[in-house]
């Protein structure tokens, strides 16, 4: 497959993280004054390229748009990469396109596209919402494998054209990738439920995730497939309720989160220890967990820890 075609897939997965500068710019409360921003500033560069862009002046953006890439301001990085891979408002140039999407690589890209997937399975209200995290990662899957295909074919290249070995460790790089892409997929199949057989093969991935690979994935899934897969076990739904399995799963995924990312995780062991579920109810622990989940902005943990607040005693 041509790399144009690739970038099309990159493209689409990432067109939703372009700024929206004119909500900015007409927003009363951040109205800017262009004429006395620093030019060294990439956001504000970023801001003002994308004015231009609105009003169809590309030209006129690219230097802006340049001048916050070499800073390494990943929106800039993703507009320019677009335009020149479409060949909008710009000379169609895939070579540039590419050296874009490298940088971008470089600037951990992925991590964003994975939060940004979560945020909509968290706060999906209808189905389209759920298709829509689907097809983005559908799409990024695609983009895996045409990488994957590509770094074998030039290992390739270059042992029967110049004698050079190349390992290819493009399969390294993409493992945790894959895995992450295969446990939101798990999610997303469950919360379809188009079939008993989709969503036993989503909790399957979800088991495999959890037994496997949290530790290579933790970065990027924030632990989200394991707090989702506690649940379903703490609910009794499509699997059968077992409070000691969603504990250990919860402890387990504990170990290797940052404590930034360990909100849910912390408010649902808290709850369960309040509560006595699988565990011998003991509030002391209880309120270790939920304070710290409540310093974290769990509003579920607060509420709770107010209920063992009004008990007299903490044993």
């Amino acid at each position: 497959m041509q790399f144009k075609h690739k970038l099309m897939i990159v493209c689409t997965i990432l067109s939703y993280f372009l700024p929206n500068a004119s909500a900015i710019e007409h927003s009363p409360e951040k109205k800017i004054e262009y004429a006395k921003i620093p030019n060294n500033n990439p956001d504000i560069l970023n801001i003002l390229a994308n004015k231009y862009i609105n009003q169809g002046s590309i030209p006129l953006a690219i230097p802006l748009l340049n001048k916050a890439a070499e800073q390494e301001n990943s929106d800039s990085l993703i507009t320019l990469m677009t335009l020149y891979a479409h060949g909008q408002g710009v000379p169609q140039d895939e070579k540039k396109a590419q050296d874009y999407f490298k940088k971008l690589k470089k600037n951990n890209r992925p991590s964003k596209l994975f939060d940004y997937i979560i945020f909509l399975i968290q706060n999906a209200k209808t189905i389209n919402n759920y298709k829509k995290a689907q097809t983005l990662l559908d799409q990024y899957h695609t983009l895996l494998d045409l990488q994957e295909k590509a770094c074998y074919q030039y290992a390739e290249k270059m042992s029967k054209e110049k004698n050079i070995n190349i390992i290819c460790d493009a399969w390294i790089e993409g493992e945790p990738l894959y895995k992450t892409i295969s446990s939101l997929s798990g999610i997303i199949a469950i919360h379809l439920h188009h079939s008993q057989s989709e969503i036993q093969q989503g909790v399957k991935e979800l088991e495999i995730y959890n037994k496997y690979y949290l530790e290579l994935t933790s970065h990027l899934s924030k632990g989200f497939p394991s707090v989702f897969l506690a649940q379903l076990y703490i609910n009794g739904t499509y699997v059968p309720r077992d409070y000691h399995k969603a504990r250990n799963i919860l402890e387990n995924s504990l170990k290797y989160l940052l404590r930034s990312q360990s909100a849910e995780t912390q408010h649902l062991l808290g709850t369960m220890y309040q509560q006595g579920l699988g565990v011998k109810k003991n509030n002391k622990i209880a309120k270790n967990y939920l304070e710290d989940a409540c310093s974290l902005n769990n509003e579920q943990a607060c509420q709770v820890l107010k209920t063992l607040s009004t008990q007299k005693h903490i044993k």
